[in-house]
């Protein structure tokens, strides 16, 4: 909810900005690309809530007086040739003023190119790899959230002043996974201080104890610092497993971060009981373990005047509203 909530932030700075440099229109054409289907928790009806709050916040602030706001959705599928595609068949008709999305990366790549080709912004309020930090290809790309690649620094500079020199690293599959595996490996790589003792990537989803206990009895015997990059879901699992493994009594450090800005509201939950009190009979295990769990995230470099549950509110009422216009085929 907290990406949906900087949508709607970076779509309300949006006119301010597009007024100020284009002051004689009086239509503005958006191109907006989502996928219609669930893909990687991002879809059309995710996005539409915030969208439409932007939007209608921005007419009635007057940001958009005498403007008339033409929105086109396309169908980005979460692959590129889709996001690519309907981007070329909206643009053979019209030429789009401001293009937002689509979320998924391997979708936004091609997208990201072809608006920087024809000098068009580009907006993303989820895409954050590294396909996309180069500014000098994408010149036209904002990203609301910082890139993966942030992560890696902070990394560094955290285990720099613990004195945390070796690690190893657990990465279950998923592009998310995946590609922060992948930064802190370059990153840890690209540093002569520091060592990665040892890597286990693509570790499946679920993976049972058994597989867990395998994976730690290599590593107990090379690092004591453990990144686990791993869904939340499952950390709780995998701290279980250290403390039957007798890993839960200060000898051992795991570390854990994911993609979610760290709000206020966000941290509230994470910090709570709930994050590992669930009541199966392993709960004395689980807080063992999350006493030897640190997390590491981006701090939220935003206000807002909503609470994420009032948020979520509200933009399931302007979904509920909202009417847009569809790319045909």
């Amino acid at each position: 909810m907290y990406s949906l909530r900087l949508l709607y932030s970076l779509i309300f700075a949006f006119p301010l900005v597009y007024v100020h440099a284009e002051g004689v229109a009086h239509e503005i054409h958006v191109l907006w690309l989502a996928p219609r289907e669930d893909q990687e928790d991002f879809t059309l009806a995710s996005s539409m809530g915030p969208f439409a709050l932007a939007v209608e916040e921005s007419q009635n602030d007057t940001l958009l007086h005498n403007y008339t706001v033409n929105i086109t959705w396309g169908d980005s599928a979460c692959q590129p040739k889709a996001a690519s595609g309907n981007f070329v068949r909206y643009f053979l008709s019209t030429r789009p003023d401001v293009i937002f999305g689509p979320p998924c990366t391997k979708a936004m790549v091609p997208v990201a190119d072809l608006a920087a080709f024809f000098d068009i912004p580009v907006y993303s309020w989820v895409s954050h790899m590294h396909e996309l930090d180069n500014k000098t290809e994408k010149s036209t790309l904002m990203r609301a959230i910082a890139p993966l690649s942030s992560l890696g620094d902070l990394l560094i500079f955290f285990c720099e002043r613990m004195r945390w020199f070796h690690l190893s690293m657990i990465a279950t599959v998923g592009e998310l996974t995946e590609g922060m595996a992948s930064f802190f490996k370059q990153t840890l790589e690209a540093n002569d201080n520091f060592y990665l003792t040892r890597l286990h990537a693509g570790v499946k989803e679920g993976a049972n104890r058994t597989q867990i206990e395998k994976i730690y009895n290599v590593i107990k015997t090379e690092s004591r610092i453990i990144i686990l990059v791993v869904p939340r879901l499952e950390v709780r699992k995998y701290l279980i497993v250290a403390d039957e493994m007798g890993m839960t009594n200060g000898e051992y450090q795991f570390l854990y971060t994911e993609r979610t800005v760290a709000d206020k509201e966000f941290l509230a939950s994470l910090t709570s009981p709930s994050f590992w009190q669930w009541g199966d009979g392993e709960d004395d295990k689980a807080r063992r373990g999350y006493h030897n769990l640190l997390y590491l995230a981006l701090a939220s470099p935003a206000r807002f005047r909503f609470s994420i549950r009032g948020f979520r509110k509200i933009c399931n009422r302007k979904t509920a509203q909202w009417k847009f216009a569809q790319i045909e085929k």
